[in-house]
């Protein structure tokens, strides 16, 4: 069913939002993850096998799912870095959000619509991508059937 895959895709774009901009200090891995993000050491690839990978590879599937693509798909990676740029920035904004947004309070209603927002944007997006391969991929057979 379609809103299956989509009500998943909200709901891990929501588990990493809270990860990232939950009230309090960030969780150790969370640190971890930006930090190696940001300067990455020796421990890169382990952050990439056992935290990043898993997680890159979820929202690809879920991603191709929607959009009736497959996971390897340039579009569907396109869209994925685009969610995850999306959280991340808030990651990587958090010295700086207030002073660039003052009134910005990170209460769990905040953080829930600023996921509400990165799923809504997101999903938008993916349906646009995945119509625009659709007539492509019209084009390119009707090309070939000529």
């Amino acid at each position: 069913m379609r809103g299956e895959p989509e009500e998943a895709l909200r709901g891990l774009i929501g588990a990493m939002v809270q990860r990232v901009c939950g009230t309090g200090a960030q969780a150790p891995h969370v640190r971890l993850m930006v930090h190696e993000l940001a300067q990455p050491t020796a421990a890169m690839q382990r952050v990439i096998d056992e935290a990043l990978r898993p997680v890159y590879d979820r929202y690809r599937e879920l991603i191709a799912e929607i959009a009736g693509m497959r996971a390897g798909d340039d579009a569907v990676r396109l869209c994925t870095s685009s969610i995850i740029g999306q959280i991340v920035h808030y990651a990587h904004a958090r010295s700086v959000l207030p002073e660039l947004w003052p009134e910005l309070e990170m209460t769990p209603e905040r953080v829930a619509g600023i996921a509400r927002h990165i799923a809504d944007f997101s999903l938008a997006g993916i349906r646009k991508c995945a119509k625009k391969a659709q007539k492509e991929s019209e084009k390119k057979k009707k090309r070939t059937e000529k």
